[in-house]
């Protein structure tokens, strides 16, 4: 089959959408997007230097904005409102222009027939595991309980992102600082010193002589320097939006010393978790599976999990599918392995989950407990380089007055 990149109009709600989709042929594919209130107006096949495009809408709703909509959702829903009317209350309370939006979106799919999952679906901007956790808890009848389970884990996903942003402030600011100071001392403090010490005919020191080449090379090669860099960084973004890209920038990632180790916590902590939730939830293992890897960014992941998925269909364990695989842990592994042995496997992931999650944490914050004193170092030795660069000529000059 083929993959196409298709920009449509979905029916219902006259929504502006773009994505991809697997077909036999073009025609076939825009069928299948019909069949699914989607009008293609534009759609072609997909080449190797095309990036991931996902089958969403232009608005796509944050984590935050998620757990405000679920929690209202989930506390309408226990006083035992119809589905309509709870969509409604909420949308009368939203303090957020994004979530309006996608309730509008939502009461417009409710009001012709679709369930709460299909809407969302249908709708977009929704991660992918909370559509099918909220479509098995309305089919085994625990949707409140799925909903709990998924706003949990949405508030452990964002306060270890929120931490790590905290964390970089600092760094952040002094570094955009030294960046700033240093490019108007080039261009505008330096070369008057300079042209001092070259009218005095002093003789120089080494060190001072390396500043002013240093000094010299970042004045006159400004532009082509800042051309080079916005290069590197569009390089890079365009590499990092392909597949072939994506994969090869996550294989550097595992052969990078300690930061090897925080990847693939990170990637375990992603498949206990989102797994967990999805199989509590009701949702069958292979479809589970299929979920995780619509929800992942790991392209070295979703390839595990397509060879996982196959050997499930054949009969085989997670467990032995996931063994032996670079990304995943032995420790996942044997928690697995005992989760299938027990019957408890999703039970078992999500406090996995969690010990992951607080394992990930606490190496982050290990790790940065040296980036402000390192950044403090780095600061500190600029200083002092320019500081003794700049007095031991003006001494020196003085002195031979």
């Amino acid at each position: 089959m083929t993959r196409y990149i298709y920009t449509a109009t979905k029916i219902v709600t006259n929504e502006k959408v773009k994505g991809e989709i697997e077909s036999f042929s073009m025609e076939e594919a825009k069928q299948q997007l019909l069949a699914k209130n989607i009008l293609v107006q534009n759609i072609r096949k997909k080449t190797i230097l095309d990036k991931e495009v996902k089958a969403v809408s232009t608005s796509v709703i944050s984590k935050e904005e998620l757990i405000f909509l679920l929690q209202e959702l989930l506390a309408v829903l226990q006083s035992g409102i119809s589905l309509y009317d709870a969509l409604v209350l909420i949308k009368s309370s939203s303090y957020s222009r994004a979530t309006t939006k996608l309730v509008n979106k939502l009461i417009a799919y409710v009001v012709k027939g679709s369930t709460l999952s299909h809407a969302l679906e249908e709708t977009g901007g929704v991660p992918s595991f909370v559509i099918g956790a909220i479509k098995a808890g309305e089919c085994t009848g625990k949707l409140e309980q799925t909903l709990e389970i998924i706003i949990k884990q949405l508030e452990l996903e964002i306060q270890s992102t929120k931490k790590l942003k905290k964390a970089m402030v600092y760094p952040g600011i002094v570094l955009t600082t030294i960046i700033i100071a240093g490019m108007i001392a080039i261009n505008f403090i330096f070369p008057q010193l300079i042209y001092t010490f070259e009218y005095q005919n002093a003789k120089l020191p080494t060190i001072t002589l390396i500043f002013i080449f240093i000094s010299t090379l970042l004045q006159t090669h400004t532009i082509p320097m800042i051309i080079a860099i916005f290069g590197t960084i569009v390089s890079l973004m365009v590499i990092s939006s392909i597949p072939a890209g994506k994969v090869m920038i996550e294989f550097i990632k595992l052969k990078i010393y300690k930061y090897n180790r925080l990847y693939i916590l990170y990637r375990n902590k992603e498949i206990a978790n989102l797994l967990g939730v999805l199989l509590v939830s009701g949702v069958a293992l292979p479809e589970a599976v299929e979920l995780l890897k619509s929800s992942t960014e790991s392209y070295m992941l979703k390839n595990i999990l397509d060879i996982t998925k196959q050997n499930i269909s054949e009969g085989k364990y997670l467990s032995y599918s996931l063994n032996n695989c670079k990304l995943i842990s032995p420790y996942l592994v044997g928690v697995i392995e005992i989760g299938e042995n027990t019957g408890q496997l999703g039970t078992i992931l999500l406090r996995t989950g969690e010990y992951f999650e607080k394992s990930y944490q606490h190496q982050i914050e290990k790790a940065l407990v040296w980036v402000e004193p390192m950044v403090t170092l780095l600061l500190s030795l600029i200083v002092a380089f320019v500081v003794i660069a700049m007095m031991l000529p003006m001494l020196t000059l003085s002195l031979s007055i």
